[in-house]
């Protein structure tokens, strides 16, 4: 592999390069070739396989090892080109036209090479080849005399971090579009979103066997989110509480107030809302380090499951979110916001670097979109909401003051890397509604 990646720089330096973010660096064109010679598809019908006697196990690991190589060059690439942007300014329009129309055909010419990937068979028959579990033998030595055999089995981490790779790539490569031919066939392939987060999961929440133990009122709030157990509920709640609602307006109409039911509320909002339990039960711990404190392993898992299940939360409607409870339970639904909503507000209060802001850009895309829908129809309760910032929170005029700051001294520093100040303004919801009304 070395050598490999030795040869190909030395190929590269020998001639006159351009810094150009459009140009395919040689490790591009490998990956392209590489892919090509692999499969056998049809663009008109979607399908395709692989070529016979292909050891895929081999051919992810060769893939996954580009990839990571040709993602290191875009962006070293694109720190050479800012330098260069920054001295040089006088180009003519007619030569930056002549170059925009090369580098889209460029571009398209290796996308092209692409197809594969984002075609359903792809993934399809890698998932049953890990499902499998069968090894291949490889040899890890060409010597002769030290020529050892070593068994391996493809796994579901390996084909994540190929599609993760992938998902940077098109993202790099295809700026009208992004990612979304890859995105789409992802979304949409069955099981595997679900597969996705049980790997995930795992790493977050630990393999324990069994399911998590939620207060009794967030179980109450899971079955008032589905269509029948509501009106029976409800029917049964109104036929109860017709005398004490009577009650209530009399007093009210009196002056009177009814002490007991002034507590009885107040206790069940603070149970609901205050409740060191239920905040420490949603302040997820492996996430409590932000991106600083995830391994790399995790952290591809967690960018690809985020770009997938935000970009299928988009056309994702209630009845399927809600009643069916497609693709996760409302329980799953829970640990999820909850371990987003840990992890981004935990990454920008370590200040991360522009090195994980794909990242984060993903997980914030994804948290707001289900506490969008939590607005809308209550899935969470509010403890989920505000358990990240239970201890230690930056106070909100301080978040304010902070972001008023950095928001003026935007022009000409790189305004897109997460801070402390990126809070109040991306994740206000871990802040309680009236300490953000009191602030305004």
């Amino acid at each position: 592999k070395d050598k490999i990646f030795e040869e190909i720089s030395k190929l590269e330096q020998s001639e006159v390069s351009n810094v150009d973010n459009s140009t395919i660096p040689y490790c591009g064109w490998a990956l392209g070739n590489l892919i090509t010679l692999a499969t056998e598809h049809d663009d008109l019908s979607n399908s395709g396989c692989f070529i016979q006697g292909l050891d895929c196990c081999l051919y992810v690991d060769a893939i996954n090892c580009i990839s990571q190589n040709l993602l290191k060059c875009f962006e070293e690439s694109k720190g050479m080109l800012h330098c260069i942007d920054d001295r040089a300014t006088n180009n003519t329009s007619i030569t930056e036209e002549a170059d925009t129309n090369d580098s889209c055909r460029t571009k398209t010419l290796f996308m092209d090479l692409l197809k594969p990937i984002y075609q359903q068979w792809h993934l399809r028959k890698l998932l049953i080849l890990a499902k499998e579990d069968v090894p291949c033998d490889r040899e890890t030595n060409h010597d002769l005399d030290q020529r050892q055999v070593k068994r391996r089995s493809l796994k579901l981490t390996d084909i994540i971090c190929f599609y993760y790779y992938m998902l940077r790539i098109f993202s790099s490569l295809n700026p009208s579009i992004g990612p979304l031919p890859i995105l789409n066939m992802l979304s949409f392939t069955p099981g595997f979103l679900v597969d996705l987060w049980g790997t995930l999961e795992i790493s977050i929440f630990g393999q324990t066997g069994q399911k998590s133990q939620e207060p009794e009122h967030v179980k109450q709030l899971a079955g008032s989110s589905s269509g029948e157990q509501i009106s029976s509920t409800r029917q049964r709640r109104n036929t109860k509480d017709t005398p004490k609602k009577w009650a209530n307006v009399l007093h009210k109409i009196t002056g009177k107030s009814n002490d007991a039911d002034d507590t009885n509320l107040s206790d069940s909002l603070t149970s609901e809302n205050s409740n060191d339990d239920a905040l420490i039960l949603w302040d997820i711990e492996t996430m409590r380090q932000g991106s600083e404190g995830i391994g790399k392993d995790v952290m591809h898992m967690l960018h690809l499951f985020c770009a997938i299940y935000g970009h299928l939360l988009l056309v994702l409607d209630d009845i399927e979110f809600y009643e069916k409870q497609i693709p996760f339970t409302l329980e799953q639904q829970r640990k999820i916001a909850s371990a987003l909503n840990t992890f981004v507000y935990n990454s920008f209060l370590q200040n991360s670097g522009s090195g994980n802001k794909p990242l984060i850009d993903v997980t914030v895309r994804c948290l707001n979109l289900l506490y969008e829908r939590d607005s809308r129809h209550r899935f969470c309760p509010s403890s989920l909401w505000l358990s990240p910032a239970r201890t230690g929170r930056i106070p909100i005029a301080a978040a304010a003051r902070a972001h008023e700051a950095a928001f003026a001294s935007l022009v000409g520093t790189t305004s897109g890397i997460p801070t402390r100040s990126s809070v109040l303004t991306t994740v206000p919801h871990v802040y309680p509604f009236e300490e953000r009304y009191l602030t305004v």
